[in-house]
């Protein structure tokens, strides 16, 4: 009901004051002194040794060089301890000044480059004979699938295996695809993101018997793995509308771990799947649905809150504000025209009214959207 009520626009404001939503209040964390525990252990295990000596009537000499002993053995713990505490220091000094100079040399050129290489899905079906309604219920399926593999599987497996299955519609020069050709490009595309991106990746008995139950062989799958491959000319190492995705968000938010922050990322991902299923929005660069995605999520957020706050208009005019400000923020920082995210986000309401009448069958992105959350 808040996705319908969001208009689609974003704020005018020229001069608007940049909003940190990280938290920067975190106390450090108190270590324990691990010296001075090593000396009050030490001291009594030299006194139990040396009361157990005593016991067995050895003499003085014996007892002063097992003493000398047990002191040079204790200094060397001691020195070897705090060689580890000034080396976990200086590894986490180290660690520090790398997050630093990431951010402040090398995070724009990695956003650049993702935006430079980020792939082409436009006419994807233009060349083909399969209905846009088919290819739908295709990315409904393999949300079904990964979402049957929770604790492998991730957002951007899923994210990988579309964009495979539209890069090869769009790109296969062989004879027209067909519908009856979906079903079985699916599985391949599938097994090709899980190979990739996941650690322990989906069996390839698995998509026989489980996921095609038993529909395709072994061997009539691996050939069209290999035929996708050689249309993508062997490149899956685009970046995908999730990654794309996340570096928006860290750029933004950084590490902000609030319920707000949790909120917004889970419902702009779910609405990022939902655009993918409709082949329109294959026309629009990721970058900007990406952005556009996590604008328009961020206003039906506030929406809500205003929504709760019955006719307490001071309330109301300072959560406008911080979302303003947040808003005009992360138009800045995309280096994209407002007029851009705009027009995608009225596509984006437009679709979110007319979804449920447009795909009254999928089910599976309510089904699993709590899946990888």
């Amino acid at each position: 009901h808040q996705l319908m009520q969001v208009d689609g626009k974003l704020p005018d404001i020229t001069k608007a004051e940049k909003l940190r939503l990280h938290n920067n209040n975190g106390a450090p964390i108190e270590q324990e002194n691990v010296v001075e525990r090593l000396l009050v252990n030490g001291l009594v295990q030299k006194k139990l040794k040396l009361s157990q000596m005593q016991g067995q009537g050895q003499t003085k000499t014996d007892i002063d060089e097992q003493q000398d002993k047990m002191e040079q053995e204790n200094e060397v713990t001691l020195t070897k301890q705090i060689t580890n505490e000034e080396r976990l220091k200086r590894i986490t000094e180290m660690l520090q000044g790398l997050t630093e100079r990431y951010e402040g040399e090398y995070s724009n050129d990695l956003e650049e480059n993702l935006i430079r290489r980020q792939p082409d899905f436009s006419n994807a079906l233009a060349k083909t004979e399969i209905r846009a309604s088919l290819r739908a219920k295709m990315i409904d399926w393999v949300i079904e699938v990964f979402g049957n593999y929770p604790d492998t599987t991730s957002h951007n497996t899923f994210f990988v295996a579309v964009h495979v299955l539209d890069l090869y519609f769009k790109n296969y020069k062989g004879r027209r695809l067909k519908d009856g050709d979906v079903h079985l490009v699916g599985i391949a595309a599938m097994l090709i993101a899980t190979k990739y991106e996941d650690i322990m990746q989906i069996s390839l008995r698995d998509f026989v018997d489980k996921v095609g139950h038993k529909k395709f062989t072994a061997e009539q799958i691996k050939e069209k793995e290999w035929e996708i491959l050689g249309a993508l000319n062997y490149n899956v190492a685009f970046p995908t509308a999730f990654q794309l995705f996340e570096k928006i968000m860290y750029k933004n938010f950084q590490q902000d771990n609030t319920d707000g922050y949790s909120e917004i990322k889970s419902s702009a991902i779910y609405l990022l799947k939902m655009l993918y299923l409709d082949v329109k929005f294959l026309n629009i660069q990721p970058y900007v649905i990406a952005t556009s995605v996590l604008c328009y999520t961020i206003k039906t957020y506030f929406f809500g809150i205003i929504e709760q706050l019955s006719q307490n208009n001071r309330q109301r005019q300072v959560i406008a504000e911080q979302e303003n400000i947040l808003l005009q923020s992360i138009v800045d920082n995309s280096n994209l025209k407002i007029g851009i995210i705009e027009e995608c986000m009225k596509e984006i309401r437009a679709y979110v009214h007319q979804y449920s009448e447009t795909y009254p069958d999928l089910n599976n992105l309510d089904k699993f959207k709590d899946v990888w959350n």
